[in-house]
């Protein structure tokens, strides 16, 4: 994977997290809207432009596109991020990468495969302390789900 596309992702995957915690939604649901109402096409599309501009303004771009294609969330505003929001949010970001580079998938093909999983539910719920396991094991025990075709390890 080129260095330009692992930026690509690291900054598409930001971009959900930072909307997830501004209208307090999960980072799931973040992702679905966002998939839903064009926004991640929107981010893959004009990233060479979008990523050169503050989160604020790209906030208010991905805003602008999802109203204009029939999607509206309450406004909201958090912008402190936990450590383990932090961590989930790297770990997302290698995993998106690696699905896309070992199973040849493009960008949103694998935010779709990660973001539905019962690992990212898992992960991103902060009780479980998924989040502080290395990213390769959290890939390891997706490609477990993937499988199996559901999460095998449910004492997580």
């Amino acid at each position: 994977m080129s260095e330009q596309t692992r930026k690509q992702v690291n900054y598409t995957v930001a971009c959900i997290h930072e909307f997830a915690r501004r209208k307090e939604i999960s980072q799931r649901d973040a992702f679905l809207f966002l998939q839903q109402y064009r926004g991640i096409s929107f981010l893959n599309e004009f990233y060479d432009v979008e990523h050169t501009l503050s989160m604020n303004d790209a906030m208010d771009d991905l805003e602008y596109v999802c109203k204009k294609n029939g999607g509206m969330l309450a406004e909201s505003w958090c912008y402190e991020m936990s450590k383990a929001e932090m961590l989930i949010e790297y770990i997302t970001q290698d995993i998106i990468a690696w699905l896309m580079e070992e199973e040849h998938l493009s960008m949103e093909e694998a935010l779709n495969l990660f973001y539905t999983s019962q690992v990212f539910s898992k992960l991103s719920d902060p009780e479980t302390g998924l989040y502080l396991d290395a990213a390769a094991s959290v890939y390891a025990l997706y490609q477990e789900e993937r499988k199996a075709g559901e999460l095998v390890q449910n004492e997580i």
